[in-house]
Formats: structure tokens, C-alpha cells, sequence
């Protein structure tokens, strides 16, 4: 029985580690996906900054 069990954990013993490799490649995506998407936040707020500065700039040039 014991040897039964050795015998199987040596079995499994590549599976864990590919699962293992699989979590950590899953983290590193999830890692480079928030980081994609702070981008995308920070260069909308930045366009949208710029539109707001552009549409201030016309009504002045309107009035003025």
C-alpha cells in the first residue's frame, strides 16, 4: 500500500509542477492585464484632460 502511494505521488509529481507553472503564468497575465488597463485609464484621463482643455480654449476664443 505504501509503495502504491509513493508510486502514484511520483506520478502526480509532473502534473503539480505543470500546474504550477500554469498558476504562475496565469499571475503574470493577470499582473500584465491590471497593468495594460491602468494605462488605458491613465491615457483616457489624459485625453479626456485635453479635450476639456481644448473645449475651455474655444469658449474663450468664442467670447472673446
Amino acid at each position: 500500500m505504501t509503495e502504491q502511494l509513493k508510486e502514484a505521488g511520483n506520478l502526480a509529481a509532473p502534473a503539480t509542477a505543470r500546474i504550477r507553472e500554469l498558476e504562475l503564468q496565469l499571475a503574470e497575465a493577470n499582473a500584465q492585464a491590471r497593468s495594460h488597463e491602468q494605462i488605458g485609464d491613465q491615457l483616457r484621463a489624459y485625453l479626456d484632460k485635453l479635450a476639456l482643455g481644448e473645449g475651455a480654449s474655444a469658449a474663450k476664443r468664442a467670447k472673446g
